[in-house]
């Protein structure tokens, strides 16, 4: 094959793999904003100002009721599972990322004598280097959210330890499930680094 050939190859499959990465992006901001939009939403609703909220009198009323446990147990689980599917989206990204930049580029770069695709080097330009770290830390940020609204969550449901089975089953599987997300969000962070 000619050398301008696989060229033109390798910048079809880094295109493709930009829009699959710009994909997974979209996805993962749309799943950040609709999250944060509910968190807002539900703090807004129990704020209000003819609001008579006391979050002591819910919490005895959610452990009055199997149906409010059942809730907040199952947000938990909700939770989790967007935070593994949203990790998924990033490992995804970082896949790609990593493949354009020790495979296409190299190869890119032997054919054409110079280099090419330099935007996974280390930041030279100071728009990048200031946007990396404000990147992760948004990054981090909304991960102690939600990480933090299922844990609260969970300990506020800790009342189904003392409940029927299928209430400790379901207060069991939202723990392994906080359990594996946040595994899933340290596998990420190590293929990231």
């Amino acid at each position: 094959m000619r050398p301008e050939d696989e060229a033109q190859i390798h910048l079809a499959e880094y295109q493709a793999l930009r829009n699959e990465s710009d994909h997974y992006s979209q996805r993962i901001d749309k799943m950040s904003g609709l999250y944060l939009t509910a968190l807002f939403g539900i703090a807004g609703y129990l704020l209000r100002p003819d609001s008579k909220f006391d979050i002591d009198s819910y919490i005895s009323a959610v452990e009055a009721s199997a149906s409010l446990t059942t809730l907040f147990i199952s947000l938990t689980i909700l939770n989790s599972v967007l935070l593994i599917r949203i990790v998924s989206f990033f490992s995804g990204v970082l896949a790609i990322t990593q493949y354009c930049h020790y495979v296409i580029r190299p190869r890119l770069i032997a054919l054409v004598g110079h280099e090419v695709l330099s935007w996974d080097d280390s930041p030279r330009m100071s728009a990048k280097k200031t946007w990396l770290p404000l990147r992760s830390l948004g990054q981090l940020l909304f991960i102690i959210v939600a990480k933090s609204v299922s844990i609260a969550l969970l300990i506020s449901s800790r009342h189904a330890l003392s409940m029927e089975w299928p209430f400790l089953l379901l207060y069991a599987v939202a723990w392994i499930l906080l359990i594996v997300s946040l595994g899933s969000l340290i596998a990420v962070g190590l293929a990231g680094s």
